[in-house]
């Protein structure tokens, strides 16, 4: 018998929640912009749904974590959870398009609370030997219910184009009320030990402390990364390429050739998270038996491939090959992020350190489709995909010197 630690139930309950809101997620998202759309607005304003939720997010982000500091993760968790949950229901039957983007403004609250506290409690019931696995598992779970919403999501809209915001506030209260069994169970199992007395919190670690660590730059500097090239630029600047590859000769052999552009850009993108979701479980065994830095370097690598080739794919073939590479580069250094993020919080409550990280991201995000464009815009898809993917690449040394500083320290 192993006595490797074993996922908590604990554990288990925030897979299951963290499944059941990417799996609202997924029904809702293709809708949104058609539902935004179907307001009279033009094009540029219908981004604003989007834009919205992502600045509520940005903004949000540090409040977030003091809230997490000061109720717990669980409790936050839970609340962000119902706001979000909230918030899509009234967007559901908002009457004005300037109401349903202030209500995808306040989801953006919500989501960044839950998010920040899933992160924390993630860190605090898993054991150091298996973050690697745990974070993981968290992504992909995560990922499973994004793959799985979307093809769900064309069924529902059969109903209306507000009927998958009715789902989705269904799977929110779900995630909801495992939470709350999970709180109250946890109370439970508190209160027979003998441990009803309130304990002093863990002291916070803030984003400042933080910094004086190596790696917990380098997590944040690849959080930004996979900001701008992986969410930001893929997600916005992938259907145009591919719809110019489309229209245009294929070089070579191409068995996607005959595919438009709509039809390409998802099977790029089912490439992307099948690549992704088949090497998670490898790739948080690799984070916690190599360490932390080598999985890193090597997924960083992979994207930084993977995006510097995708903008000159010659066909269809090549760009959804690229992208296998790419969503498999993720999956090998996001758990290693995870995991190094959890290593310097420790013991202690996270704070705004836990904060810092999703906020590069986020910003990323923003940045990643702008500057993708504009060069792009301005020397083609080749340039603009290419220099970008330099972001990764040079993470990879931030990372080398965190290899070279753990070496350091066990020869000590």
């Amino acid at each position: 018998m192993s006595d490797r630690p074993r996922f908590s139930r604990q554990m288990h309950v925030l897979l299951a929640c963290s499944f059941s809101v990417a799996l609202g997620y997924g029904i809702l998202s293709p809708v949104l912009p058609v539902l935004a759309h179907s307001y009279g607005v033009s094009l540029s304003l219908t981004g604003l749904v989007v834009s919205a939720f992502a600045l509520a997010r940005l903004l949000f982000a540090t409040t977030a974590s003091k809230l997490v500091s000061a109720r717990g993760e669980a409790v936050v968790y839970m609340s962000g959870l119902l706001i979000v949950a909230a918030s899509t229901f009234g967007a559901a039957f908002a009457p004005t398009f300037w109401l349903l983007v202030l209500l995808r403004g306040l989801g953006g609250i919500g989501s960044t609370m839950f998010t920040i506290a899933a992160t924390g409690l993630l860190i605090r019931i898993t054991p150091p030997e298996i973050r690697g696995r745990a974070s993981a598992a968290f992504g992909g779970a995560f990922l499973a219910g994004s793959i799985v919403g979307p093809s769900l999501g064309g069924l529902v809209a059969e109903l209306g184009l507000r009927a998958p915001f009715i789902v989705y506030t269904g799977t929110l209260l779900v995630a909801a009320a495992l939470m709350a069994g999970s709180i109250r169970s946890e109370r439970r199992l508190a209160s027979a030990a003998g441990e009803q007395e309130k304990k002093a919190p863990a002291e916070a670690l803030s984003f400042r402390e933080a910094l004086r660590e190596l790696r917990y730059k380098a997590v944040v500097a690849s959080g930004f990364s996979n900001g701008l090239v992986v969410m930001g630029l893929r997600v916005a600047m992938l259907p145009l390429l591919a719809g110019f590859v489309a229209s245009r000769p294929s070089a070579g052999w191409d068995p996607l050739g005959a595919l438009n552009g709509t039809t390409l850009t998802g099977v790029a993108m089912t490439a992307f998270a099948v690549g992704t979701l088949a090497m998670l479980p490898v790739s948080g065994k690799l984070s916690d038996t190599l360490g932390r830095p080598r999985p890193a370097m090597m997924g960083l690598a992979g994207v930084a491939a993977a995006f510097a080739l995708i903008g000159w794919a010659p066909n269809g073939l090549l760009l959804v090959a690229a992208s296998l590479v790419g969503g498999i580069g993720q999956a090998v250094y996001q758990p290693a992020m995870q995991a190094t993020l959890a290593d310097v919080v420790g013991s202690r409550r996270g704070g705004s350190a836990i904060a810092l990280p999703q906020m590069a991201t986020d910003v990323g995000t923003i940045l990643g489709p702008v500057l993708g464009g504009a060069i792009a815009d301005a020397a083609g898809f080749g340039w603009g995909f290419s220099l970008l993917a330099a972001v990764p690449a040079l993470c990879i040394l931030l990372w080398m010197r965190v290899r070279a500083e753990d070496r350091a320290s066990a020869a000590a």
